[in-house]
């Protein structure tokens, strides 16, 4: 089973919205936000063969008082609103504002399941928008094995990119992590993580440098993660 982690980035943000899979018939989206935020809706999508059953408000947003609903529009698409009390908002940090159930659906076939979302609002005190990246969610089901995976890499974002980017994983739990980037001939150009390291979110910034700390010239390359023996890889395109 490969599982794939698919970045959407909106402008130079520095909110986020994560979509983690928690079980085998949950999913959950995490907030990490830098600005205060007051209000927020989003369409949670699914695609594959999987369809949705319930939402749940998040711990983060539950915590803070904030109220949620939401509106089943069909079995592949749910409606979500959340609002923060009056005069109130949450400040920066991060953690679970919505969790939502799903099923297999006997009369889809497909070999991956996909988690996605779209019409995304995040508003802050002055009731104006604020910019956000997301990270939506997809694996496969060879073998009826969706949870196999424990490592998902995320396209880097931006992409394209210059002179920097940034790389997302995800380790569901603690491994021998190695993070290289590649050029298209297969040759090293730079280590960026050669570790041990815990489960949770990893975030790692490549300033389009080798390991002499020399600029790359502008073309493809390939970052390639390694989790233990599991493997993933995603390209990448420098612009000069």
């Amino acid at each position: 089973m490969t599982a794939v982690l698919l970045t959407l980035s909106v402008a130079n943000a520095e909110n986020k919205l994560t979509v983690v899979k928690t079980s085998s018939n949950e999913v959950a989206v995490e907030l990490t936000n830098s600005d205060a935020v007051t209000g927020m809706q989003f369409s949670i999508n699914v695609r594959g063969g999987i369809k949705l059953v319930g939402f749940e408000n998040g711990e983060r947003m539950s915590n803070a008082g904030w109220q949620g609903y939401s509106y089943l529009k069909n079995d592949s698409t749910l409606n979500v609103v959340l609002l923060a009390p009056y005069r109130s908002s949450i400040s920066g940090g991060k953690g679970v504002i919505a969790k939502v159930s799903y099923t297999p659906d006997a009369s889809k076939s497909s070999s991956a399941n996909r988690v996605f979302l779209s019409n995304v609002v995040l508003g802050d005190p002055q009731a104006q928008s604020l910019s956000f990246s997301q990270i939506d969610l997809e694996w496969s089901v060879e073998n009826n094995n969706a949870t196999s995976a424990f490592a998902t890499l995320a396209q880097n974002y931006p992409n394209p990119f210059n002179p920097s980017t940034t790389l997302a994983y995800r380790l569901d739990r603690s491994a021998n992590v190695k993070l290289v980037v590649y050029d298209i001939a297969g040759r090293e150009v730079k280590t960026l993580v050669n570790k041990y390291q815990f489960q949770g979110q990893y975030n790692i910034r490549w300033e389009s440098t080798d390991e002499a700390g020399l600029r790359v010239p502008s073309g493809t390359y390939i970052v390639r993660l390694q989790a233990d023996d599991e493997i993933a890889a995603k390209k990448m395109i420098l612009t000069k």
